[in-house]
């Protein structure tokens, strides 16, 4: 009765160590027990009984009690001998609905996890479908376009001009840096000043548009006027993080 209360060590025993049951082992073991202690009783019973009951008719009404009592015994026996092995099964039992209920919940929320991740993988699709052709459209739109198309991104100092606008001037498209110093550098040295002066106006919020005309120098060292537009662009914060805008040529 005692090894009844560690079950649930000899469960733990089983499931960490691979422990192996042996169905024909357990069986041969109960027989045994129960063949050996009923062989001991019937031998050395009745022997114990001659020795110490002479009279016949006490010896028969004590042997059917000792009968009796032998049945008590065998039947506690065999019950202790049972009990610990049911106890293990259902505790083996519970562990397993415990394990499959938990193993049926966590199935559940992949099959939601996965029904989400492919939605989401779904709208991820139709936004790069759109932004792809976003960017197509943005594309034939700067090709098209007679002026030059720049994007300056304030924060990371990052600016951009257009190939073709680039190419009006004469450059190659890795000729000019993509910072505003690169910019800047192709504005003529005496609008330089006006220019920043113009631009840091318009961010800081002094002046309500921006608008510009200076002189860009070409490759070739040719001048040519341009009329500079651009919007500013602010964040949820309403800070200025990037500011876009076109050139237009009006030398002549």
């Amino acid at each position: 009765v005692k090894k009844n209360i560690t079950l649930d060590q000899d469960i733990s025993v089983y499931l960490n160590n691979n422990e192996k049951i042996s169905p024909y082992f357990e069986a041969l073991r109960i027989s045994l027990i129960y063949g050996v202690i009923g062989a001991l009783w019937i031998l050395l019973s009745d022997k114990l009984l001659a020795v110490v009951i002479t009279d016949m008719d006490v010896y028969i009404k004590v042997a059917t009690y000792k009968g009796w009592v032998y049945v008590f015994i065998t039947t506690l026996l065999i019950f202790l001998l049972l009990l610990k092995r049911v106890i293990l099964l259902k505790k083996f039992l519970k562990t397993i609905i415990y394990n499959f209920e938990e193993l049926s919940a966590n199935n559940e929320e992949l099959i939601a996890l996965e029904d989400e991740i492919g939605k989401q993988f779904e709208e991820l699709e139709k936004q790069s479908n759109a932004l792809a052709l976003s960017e197509q459209r943005y594309e034939l739109a700067v090709e098209g376009a007679d002026c030059g198309i720049w994007d300056w991104e304030v924060e990371k100092d990052i600016y951009y001009l257009s190939a073709k606008w680039k190419s009006y001037l004469g450059y190659d498209d890795n000729e000019i840096e993509n910072t505003f110093y690169g910019f800047i550098n192709i504005v003529h040295p005496n609008d330089r000043e006006e220019v920043i002066s113009r631009i840091e106006a318009y961010i800081s919020g002094k002046i309500n548009s921006y608008e510009s005309i200076y002189r860009m120098i070409c490759k070739n060292g040719e001048e040519k006027w341009v009329l500079s537009k651009a919007k500013v662009i602010k964040d949820s914060k309403g800070k200025n993080t990037r500011m876009a805008g076109s050139h237009t040529d009006i030398t002549e």
